[in-house]
């Protein structure tokens, strides 16, 4: 649906604490606990050797409208 214009990887993972409520670290990873699949989703994705980024997207449409 949307057209992403730009991604970028952080190594340092600076959105880790958004959903761990603590500051990234290579030990953290050891000692966090996933709470919900979210957390399960991401813990499992850095310890395969990932890192969390950003990114913009832009969604284009043409104006018409349509009626159902």
């Amino acid at each position: 649906m949307f057209d992403v214009i730009e991604e970028t990887e952080k190594p340092n993972n600076p959105d880790f604490w958004r959903l761990f409520y603590k500051d990234f670290s290579a030990e953290t990873l050891s000692c966090v606990t996933p709470e919900t699949s979210l957390q399960r989703i991401i813990l499992t994705y850095l310890k395969g050797g990932n890192n969390m980024g950003s990114g913009k997207a832009i969604l284009l449409f043409d104006g018409e409208k349509t009626v159902d």
